[in-house]
């Protein structure tokens, strides 16, 4: 079995669809077949999704719309991939000061809890934006930090992410003590949230002499010390940056200014592909003024533009979202407008080929202008699914009815040691050490809790390491 070959992506474009008001779609890179899931709008639900998609360690999908719901401030949502059943959970702004608006998505932390940030709400002093949490098991959200005071950052667009198992990190792109080009607002902080303690430190504020401005997107971490994020204004030519900061050391480095034919306001985040090469796209610049792919070396410095969406009937253009890399190492993202319809596509991007491909245009009926990316779940109702695979020498079969797998290792080593982890890191299997290729015999993960676990191989020539989520 080799399911990386033929991914299968899942996302939510924030309009069309029956209602206007945004969808759920997977699309099937094997038969480039889409698949209309669920339409937004209708009653109290949600509408105009942004963001992405995350899939939570109980198997279910998660993601927020900006809009709708009871009061009407957007809402969390969860989507049943073997039911087809959405349902909202939260209603923002359902009483006073919580936060309303939520423009990015959610952080499953390792306290298994969700985190996410809200553009508006709040302290009714300050209503820019709030970072919460939403526990699943209970169905509770908390209002954690209440963005505005002072010298904090203001309306958060982007993501969480989480580094260890205390902090949270993220980006605002208004706020703080610097009033570079929009005069009023700041341009934007770099901050950190104690989740153990509760307290949020500004860590960086944007603006200053050439450094960037205005962080829409989220931060990606490459190593420990080391985030990565783009700004849509400022650097030399007040269009856009590529950065670093060093979480150790507390310093921010301008990397890369864009400066129009080499694309134009970044949006989204950086991904780190399997080359070691960062990926990102821009939303304007490049030679049709439609955005770009771009690619960043954080050895030699090297920025390069790789595509430039053209638009018109063929290809995309204005891209505000991020790019995944899928199992199969082919990059795939979405554009806000552009195609057959102008309403945006789906496209690839080979890194070994450098080709750019058209694979779905929106019609609108089945949505339209995606601001969120791509999430891959390759067998979704088979009961186990390998969400990632980089090695030859570790192969896992699932059974599709009764959720049990079979590993199989191939390859020259002198010997290997499987080793089975739950999302906690407690080990919950441990084989004895086998011959140089064999199998190990089915190995039941049904006798634990639905969720994420980690399979590592270790051998002599390292080890490997594959993720599997178990369903019901």
């Amino acid at each position: 079995m080799c399911r990386a070959q033929n991914p299968i992506l899942w996302g939510k474009p924030s309009y069309g669809g029956a209602n206007h008001k945004g969808t759920i779609f997977s699309y099937n890179t094997s038969t480039g077949k889409d698949t209309d899931l669920h339409n937004f709008g209708s009653s109290a639900d949600g509408q105009v999704p942004y963001g992405s998609l995350i899939r939570a360690s109980n198997g279910l999908l998660y993601g927020m719309t900006v809009l709708g719901g009871v009061n009407p401030g957007g809402t969390i949502f969860s989507y049943n991939i073997s039911t087809g059943a959405e349902i909202v959970l939260h209603d923002f702004y359902s009483f006073p000061d919580d936060g309303f608006n939520p423009y990015g998505s959610l952080l499953q932390a390792k306290d298994n809890l969700l985190y996410g940030m809200t553009s508006l709400g709040g302290s009714a002093a300050n209503s820019s934006g709030t970072i919460f949490s939403y526990n699943i098991s209970t169905g509770i959200e908390t209002v954690l930090h209440n963005f505005g005071s002072d010298t904090d950052g203001q309306n958060p667009y982007g993501s969480l992410i989480q580094t260890n198992d205390s902090l949270l990190y993220g980006l605002t792109p208004f706020g703080g003590v610097n009033k570079g080009v929009n005069g009023v607002y700041g341009d934007g902080t770099l901050f950190s949230y104690n989740i153990f303690t509760g307290v949020e430190s500004v860590l960086h504020y944007f603006g200053s002499d050439t450094d960037g401005q205005n962080p829409y997107g989220s931060l990606l971490q490459v190593n420990d010390s080391l985030l990565y994020g783009t700004t849509a204004w400022g650097g030399t030519n007040d269009e856009g940056t590529i950065f670093s900061y060093n979480i150790t050391t507390g310093t921010e480095f301008v990397l890369h200014s864009f400066g129009g034919t080499n694309g134009l306001r970044p949006l989204g985040a950086l991904i780190l592909a399997d080359n070691g090469l960062l990926y990102g796209m821009t939303a304007l610049g490049g030679t049709y003024d439609s955005g770009t792919i771009f690619s960043y070396n954080i050895t030699t410095s090297a920025e390069t533009d790789l595509h430039d969406f053209a638009g018109g009937d063929t290809d995309g253009k204005y891209a505000y979202s991020s790019l995944i890399q899928a199992s199969n190492r082919v990059l795939y993202g979405m554009t806000c407008y552009g195609g057959a319809n102008d309403s945006g596509i789906i496209f690839s991007y080979n890194i070994s080929t450098g080709k750019e491909t058209d694979l779905h245009n929106f019609t609108g009926a089945d949505g339209a202008c995606p601001f969120g990316d791509l999430l891959e779940i390759d067998s979704p109702f088979t009961g186990i699914n390998q969400l990632a695979a980089n090695s030859n020498q570790l192969s896992i079969y699932p059974n599709p009815t009764s959720g049990q797998f079979t590993i199989k290792t191939m390859g020259n080593q002198n010997g290997y040691l499987v080793e089975i982890y739950n999302l906690l890191g407690e080990e919950i299997y441990q084989s004895v050490n086998k011959s140089p290729s064999g199998d190990l015999g089915i190995i039941d993960l049904n006798t634990q809790p639905a969720g994420m676990y980690f399979v590592s191989l270790k051998s002599d020539e390292g080890i490997e390491v594959k993720k599997v989520v178990v369903t019901r």
